[in-house]
């Protein structure tokens, strides 16, 4: 017959041969003690949690945490009138005055034991570990100086110069416990035994499973003892997990990643998480080699705090980004560096139905060849997955070959089909141009081309305003604005990097500007040392430098010839390009 199986949860090492005694004279008991007060005692029972123990006891303190912690029964080991007896005489307290100090299950009944003893008894409840100092602080203010309290109290009584004595519990009170936790085993023996059947039928599977109440209560667990320390990766993610259909979580913990699949189940009035996962060592270095996999949370906060919220990038492409978000095809985002690619692909995935499941982020600039093989060739790799969303960033860092490769994986693995696909390029790449036509066509993607920041530059006068009340949220400091010359500078300067670059000069510009408002000469200071960098090719094959320590028309001029050249000679594309009518192009070109 199957033992029946007890976790003792023994406050003080005093309890632990009483315990082994009175187990001895039971039949089919399997006894484990662990040694351990309050939050020391849960974490031992959650530790032992997997062993498939039937029974929990404890006393005091710990015994009520338990109940709050755990879903196995908790049977209490009482404090009887014989053991406050007992432990009064060991005080000889007679003619002193006496507090008795602890958790209610052990003070419960001193009301009437002080009435019939002659001893002067106060009793002083206490439901929290916090509570105890306080409370021994008030007892020696009124001159107290004997305590008779439970462990917890016990403890740190002697650390304070008490005189205290820990009420300990008699072989009475330990058998009458041991009587209760075997009438409860008993009396569900059949139910028992199912539930034994089907834990090791669970911990046979290869995965492993962790279930909690609602509430947080550990309720079944194929952990071992080595593992339970991962308990709070998913007791902290419960109030994720929708009450219809699956969640599914990708978390990196200790150097290993944990795919995690949740759901809830309801039984008996009460409601469940149920987790089942499998662990999984991700390629060397994880982020470092260009993956790098996120949940919800962590990048709701990213998105809260990015430069690109702060500038309204989303509502730019509003209608875009809704159409996108709704939509189950892949999307491909095309813009220069800079254009805020990144942070759309993430609103994309907050806005989507699949928030709730992991979002993967491979940067193909930062793929070494060992990575390159995981991805394609490892059965653990994201683009085996179902239900994350997938974003490929930097396509143009891929060879030809890498491209072709990447694309018949994706079409033969059906991997659009099973998850969200993001991918973003700057269509400037080696070969780029003649493969970005493929994805978009043979994999249906929705395009969104962002455009750069010289082409729009009416969006440097809000983005200018938006920067500087969020400068004064975070810094405090306050600018009431910006001179008209110091503005059109700013709109006319080519942005070869846009927006990151535009946050870079603001921020050098809220650190110089020493008045209340935002001056020329502090512009051009602020702009001067992008000029010290050897500019990118924006597309005409020819750099460009401007001095800025010309006067503003003669700035102006060179800005308008630079654009003009871009555009193929063309004024009204130039004129619309500056956001100015060709008659003011013409203006500055003439001076």
């Amino acid at each position: 017959m199957e033992p029946i199986k007890i976790l003792a949860i023994s406050p003080y090492p005093g309890m632990v041969p009483r315990l082994q005694a009175i187990a001895a004279a039971y039949e089919n008991v399997e006894l484990t003690i662990n040694v351990g007060d309050l939050a020391k005692g849960l974490e031992m029972a959650q530790k032992g949690f997997h062993a498939n123990f039937d029974v929990i006891l404890s006393r005091g303190g710990t015994a009520q945490l338990l109940e709050q912690a755990v879903s196995l029964p908790v049977v209490e080991i009482g404090t009887s009138v014989y053991d406050v007896l007992c432990t009064l005489r060991q005080a000889n307290a007679k003619g002193s005055d006496v507090a008795v100090v602890g958790y209610s299950n052990i003070t419960q009944d001193m009301g009437l034991l002080k009435e019939l003893l002659p001893y002067k008894i106060s009793v002083f409840p206490i439901d929290s570990p916090q509570q105890v100092v306080p409370t021994l602080q008030y007892l020696r203010g009124k001159g107290y100086t004997q305590l008779l309290c439970d462990m917890v109290t016990y403890t740190t009584a002697r650390e304070m110069d008490f005189q205290a004595f820990l009420i300990t519990s008699s072989d009475e009170s330990i058998r009458a416990a041991f009587e209760k936790a075997l009438f409860f085993c008993s009396a569900g023996r059949q139910l028992r035994a199912e539930n034994h059947f089907l834990r090791q039928l669970l911990q046979r599977q290869l995965s492993q499973a962790v279930v909690f109440t609602r509430d947080g209560k550990l309720f079944f667990s194929t952990l071992g003892d080595e593992d339970t320390d991962v308990l709070s990766l998913f007791r902290e993610r419960i109030a994720q997990v929708s009450e219809e259909g699956q969640s599914k979580f990708l978390v990196q913990h200790k150097g290993l990643l944990y795919h995690i699949r949740a759901l809830c189940i309801a039984a008996d009035g009460q409601q469940y998480v149920a987790f089942s996962f499998c662990v999984t060592t991700p390629p060397a270095a994880g982020d470092k080699y260009g993956i790098h996999y996120c949940s919800r949370k962590e990048l709701e906060q990213e998105c809260r705090q990015s430069f690109y919220q702060t500038l309204g990038t989303v509502a730019r492409y509003k209608r875009a980004v809704q159409q996108a978000a709704a939509g189950r095809e892949p999307v491909f985002l095309l813009g220069e560096a800079g254009t805020g690619k990144e942070y759309l692909a993430r609103t994309l995935y907050l806005r989507g139905p699949r928030a709730d499941h992991p979002f993967v982020q491979i940067d193909c600039n930062l793929l070494n060849q060992k990575t390159w093989n995981y991805l394609l060739n490892h059965h653990n790799s994201p683009l085996c997955d179902i239900g994350s969303t997938l974003y490929l960033q930097n396509l143009d860092a891929l060879d030809p070959g890498q491209w072709r490769q990447l694309l018949a994986f994706l079409l033969d693995g059906r991997t659009a089909r099973r998850n969200r696909m993001i991918f973003s390029a700057t269509g400037t790449g080696a070969g780029a141009q003649a493969f970005l036509h493929d994805f978009l066509n043979r994999l249906s993607c929705f395009p969104i081309a962002l455009a750069p920041l010289r082409t729009q530059p009416e969006q440097v006068d809000t983005a200018f305003d938006l920067y500087l009340n969020r400068c004064a949220m975070d810094t405090g400091k306050q600018l009431t604005g910006i001179d008209p010359e110091a503005l059109a500078l700013l709109r006319q300067y080519p942005w070869p990097q846009n927006w990151l670059q535009f946050r870079r000069v603001m921020e050098r510009l809220t650190t110089l500007a020493d008045g209340p408002r935002v001056t020329l000469a502090n512009v051009r200071e602020a702009l001067q040392p992008e000029l010290s960098f050897a500019q990118p090719d924006t597309g005409t094959g020819s750099p460009y430098a401007l001095d800025l320590s010309k006067p503003l028309a003669q700035i102006d001029r060179e800005i308008a010839l630079l654009v003009l050249e871009r555009c193929g000679d063309n004024q009204s594309r130039a004129a619309q390009s500056l956001g100015i009518s060709r008659t003011t192009l013409w203006r500055m070109l003439k001076n």
